[in-house]
């Protein structure tokens, strides 16, 4: 076991898992963290940012291993970089020219976040043959491919010209591939179009916004659903029927609510104002919400009244 710590925040670190006495972690750079814990024969391999796990989180690969029993492989970085650097680049080849792969009867790359899960679907090329679980992963943020896109300005410096660089065509190497993304959120539903072949399956999450992760934190989904695609079941319908647990998340209701304009849409806006009230009696962007809807309402039944006479 390397156990070397990069000179990262304590409350980092903390978060991070220990590789156990049969595991190892490894300093890949200064940005770049693996830590590997081995359990059952599935492996699941993970990438997350450190700061996430500083609010008291865990890898997701950690807490897979710790709900199914599975092997567990994370690769932390210290702050945003898309996963991006030659010497992470290398590690992944190592295990490939190792056969560390080979050694597990189930693969499964998972990112839950644009970052996290542009890497996964990137680096899923050093495994052939294994399954990849994406939330609206970025396909690249290369310049000549992606001239559209208007976020991660300082993240588009880095060099995406090198290996493990454009992740729709990496991730042809995946037996299935899921791509997980919000159609009214504009630039993920772009990226997430960049994914094709007959092995991508795309799931959608509509009014989910941006911060889809967070929802799926919230509801507690992502294991469920990444037990799924391991199994090869995950599909609309099997994830249309873990979705309706929105229905119960105030998160989602706000983001709901937010993406309503009760003077033009009203019908909706009460229904969706009093399905949040009943579960949040206090509420007060559904107060007033449902306010401003019922008076578009009743301004509507005057004007028919008006034109029927």
């Amino acid at each position: 076991m390397i156990d070397d710590l990069p000179p990262w925040p304590k409350p980092m670190l903390a978060a991070i898992p220990a590789p156990g006495p049969d595991g190892l972690r490894r300093v890949l750079d200064d940005e770049h963290l693996a830590v590997f814990r081995p359990a059952g024969s599935t492996l699941v391999v993970g990438f997350e940012e450190g700061r996430h796990l500083m609010a008291g989180g865990r890898t997701l690969a950690h807490r897979m291993e710790e709900r199914e029993g599975w092997s567990s492989l994370s690769i932390v970085n210290r702050a945003r970089s898309f996963f991006r650097g030659a010497a992470l680049a290398a590690y992944f080849d190592g295990l490939t020219d190792e056969g560390f792969f080979d050694g597990f009867d189930r693969v499964l790359f998972v990112g839950a976040d644009e970052e996290a899960g542009f890497a996964a679907c990137a680096y899923s090329v050093a495994a052939p043959g294994a399954t990849v679980l994406a939330v609206h992963p970025v396909a690249t943020l290369e310049r000549s491919r992606t001239a559209w896109e208007r976020r991660f300005r300082r993240e588009r410096a880095a060099d995406w010209g090198a290996r493990y660089a454009y992740a729709p065509a990496m991730v042809d190497a995946a037996a299935r591939a899921y791509v997980l993304s919000d159609p009214t959120a504009l630039f993920p539903e772009v990226h997430a179009s960049l994914f094709q072949g007959p092995h991508v399956t795309h799931l959608h999450a509509p009014h989910a916004g941006a911060d889809l992760n967070e929802l799926l934190r919230d509801l507690d989904l992502f294991a469920p659903m990444a037990v799924a695609a391991a199994e090869g079941t995950l599909g609309a319908a099997s994830f249309g029927a873990l979705w309706r647990a929105r229905r119960e998340s105030p998160l989602y209701l706000a983001k709901l609510l937010g993406a309503l304009d009760p003077a033009k849409r009203p019908d909706l806006t009460a229904r969706a104002c009093r399905w949040m009230l009943a579960r949040d009696a206090e509420s007060r962007p559904a107060q007033r919400a449902l306010k401003v809807a019922e008076a578009a309402r009743a301004e509507r039944k005057q004007q028919v009244r008006i034109a029927g006479e």
